[in-house]
């Protein structure tokens, strides 16, 4: 065992205690969590339904959130972290051919958006019922990246998130 730790207390869940207008940190030098507020000003009733996802951008803090309402996407981005200075650095508009891109029925449209990576000027999404894709930040285009159709892609629960996610994380900068 590396160490003795004693256990913390926990008043509710872990599992159920997530705040979507926060982040958790937790600071490997000092081995304490802290809170920090995301930049979004926004309802907390749209909030409620619309996780941001967190990523990582060349070394820098990333958080991407599709408002409930709109078919876009807000790509933020840590510039400052000891200032806790946030930028919006780009807006995706998710509004995408729908003959070419087909959505299926009934889908709501900002709970199936998943942020895979950031590399560059590449945003990779999963999107379910529509399939991986390939955007770039500066032309704007889009591209479908074909992968395997899996069982779990006719799976119809709405918490899927429990099921299908993305994790991607760079622990070094190799360019």
């Amino acid at each position: 065992m590396w160490r003795k730790a004693a256990t913390p207390h926990l008043n509710c869940q872990p599992s159920h205690a997530w705040d979507p207008k926060k982040i958790m940190i937790f600071d490997m030098f000092s081995e304490e969590f802290s809170v920090r507020p995301i930049p979004l000003k926004t309802c907390s009733g749209e909030m409620a339904y619309t996780l941001p996802d967190l990523s990582v951008k060349e070394d820098h803090l990333c958080l991407c959130h599709v408002s409930g309402y709109e078919q876009v996407r807000d790509i933020w981005i840590l510039e400052d972290y000891d200032k806790w200075s946030w930028v919006r650095k780009y807006t995706v508009n998710l509004a995408w051919d729908t003959n070419k891109y087909p959505l299926k029925a009934n889908a709501r449209f900002s709970h199936f958006v998943t942020v895979v990576s950031i590399h560059k000027d590449e945003l990779v999404l999963f999107w379910r019922y529509r399939g991986m894709f390939s955007y770039d930040l500066v032309s704007k285009s889009i591209e479908r990246i074909n992968l395997k159709k899996s069982e779990m892609d006719d799976y119809d629960n709405y918490s899927y998130d429990e099921y299908l996610s993305f994790s991607v994380y760079n622990a070094t900068t190799s360019d």
